[in-house]
């Protein structure tokens, strides 16, 4: 029984596609098209995705905290998040690879950019409620009053290319 646990969990973990990995894609990542119909949130959780629901994280923490101390050992990965409203919803999917001191954002819905950094947004003292928040951009400093202001900026010379990753409401 312990054998065939042990035999079951390597498995599993090689099938993983929401892990860190050297190479460009790790072993048994599937591409978003091969995603069988009717991917429940119980798949992905299944699958190691970093898993929100209505903006609030319900698996994968330690995925994604994984990936961040990879991204800090300047280490090639890449991590799945996969993102609904709500459990009625269809999931985007959001894959997220570094590599190169680059980082590379691809989606179900037909995004593929890289951008410079992914700056991290920690929830504000007084924030209510608090939200964490992660940010691919091209500016390493730019505070998140920033990125709000340009976002709402109607001026083309202020406008800013952000795309967020990760927000958690607490």
């Amino acid at each position: 029984m312990k054998k065939t646990v042990i035999f079951v969990l390597i498995i599993v973990t090689a099938f993983c596609f929401c892990s860190c990995a050297s190479d460009s894609k790790p072993a048994g990542y599937v591409d978003f098209d091969k995603l069988p119909a009717g991917y429940l949130t119980e798949n992905a959780i299944e699958d190691g995705c970093v898993v929100f629901v209505g903006n609030k994280i319900i698996a994968g923490k330690e995925v994604w905290d994984a990936f961040i101390a990879d991204v800090g050992k300047n280490a090639a990965c890449i991590v799945r998040v996969a993102t609904k409203q709500n459990e009625k919803d269809s999931f985007r999917f959001i894959d997220l690879s570094y590599a190169d001191s680059a980082f590379s954002v691809k989606t179900n819905d037909g995004i593929d950019k890289s951008y410079k950094f992914l700056n991290h947004y920690a929830p504000a003292d007084g924030d209510d409620p608090a939200i964490e928040r992660y940010a691919l951009t091209n500016e390493e400093n730019i505070t998140y009053a920033e990125i709000e202001r340009r976002l709402a900026s109607s001026l083309a010379n202020d406008s800013i290319d952000v795309f967020f990753v990760y927000l958690d409401i607490e």
